[in-house]
């Protein structure tokens, strides 16, 4: 189960490309075999247009491969890809 709390978010420059902002996120991790909780903090560079579902998958290609979450087909037909 992966449970995010978006944290500050802050421009940190402008390029050529557009602003970015630099996210921080907590989310909380399981370990289904011991049970244990852990709440893990991450801060990646995203452009600033950036939404929820989009630092997930920055924070899983960049930084964290082990995350696992569920997502939609970002067909824009159930909206949970806009969150």
């Amino acid at each position: 189960m992966v449970v995010v709390y978006p944290d500050d978010v802050w421009y940190s420059h402008v390029d050529e490309a557009g602003a970015t902002i630099t996210v921080a996120l907590k989310i909380w991790r399981y370990d289904s075999q011991s049970g244990d909780r852990k709440l893990e903090q991450h801060e990646v560079d995203a452009p600033e247009w950036v939404t929820l579902l989009d630092v997930l998958d920055i924070v899983k290609d960049q930084v964290d491969g082990t995350l696992a979450y569920r997502k939609s087909c970002r067909m824009m037909i159930c909206g949970s890809c806009g969150m």
